[in-house]
């Protein structure tokens, strides 16, 4: 199995050293680079291009993690990108994804789910923390009852109209139905 080079970009320095010796407890994975900052991410891709995965904070001095995930697409779209954070907020979920990230964690996750995402994305899959999964699932739920309530209107058709609709249900043509 190849190894995944993987930079770690974290703001809090006991944060980013605890990743950083969790991740190279795998042999799976080697941690190229380590960054403080969204500028110091980019000094680090743009110096060593052998970087496979980005594993950021989403709220970093300098460059953010949103605005990062753009810069390192632009420099290198071949890096896949997990978001770490504490923001458990679905627009910040919904953000990442939309501007190429392949995975969103939460901090609270536990060792096992930061190898498991790391190896996941690194073999281009995509990954989404359980407990953000469970809330999309219910925002999915709630949004697909609403769509539901609002095809259950009552909608008033014309005696024609309705034979109009019998006869498309038949399979009829436009030539046959006239």
């Amino acid at each position: 199995m190849k190894t995944l080079n993987v930079i770690v970009a974290e703001d809090h320095s006991i944060v980013r050293d605890g990743i950083k010796l969790l991740l190279e407890s795998d042999n799976s994975i080697a941690v190229v680079g380590v960054a403080t900052n969204g500028t110091e991410v980019l000094e680090r891709i743009e110096a060593s291009r052998k970087a496979d995965v980005l594993l950021t904070d989403i709220q970093m001095p300098g460059i953010d993690g949103i605005t990062l995930i753009n810069s390192i697409k632009e420099i290198n779209p071949d890096i896949k990108i997990i978001v770490l954070s504490m923001h458990n907020d679905i627009a910040y979920v919904t953000e990442a994804f939309a501007r190429g990230a392949s995975g969103y964690l939460l901090k609270e996750c536990n060792a096992e789910e930061l190898l498991f995402a790391v190896k996941n994305v690194g073999s281009g899959g995509i990954y989404l923390s359980m407990d953000l999964s469970e809330q999309l699932v219910g925002v999915f739920a709630r949004t697909t009852k609403v769509n539901d309530a609002q095809a259950n209107l009552n909608l008033e058709f014309s005696e024609r109209e309705l034979e109009v609709l019998q006869l498309i249900s038949e399979g009829l043509t436009n030539n046959e139905m006239s």
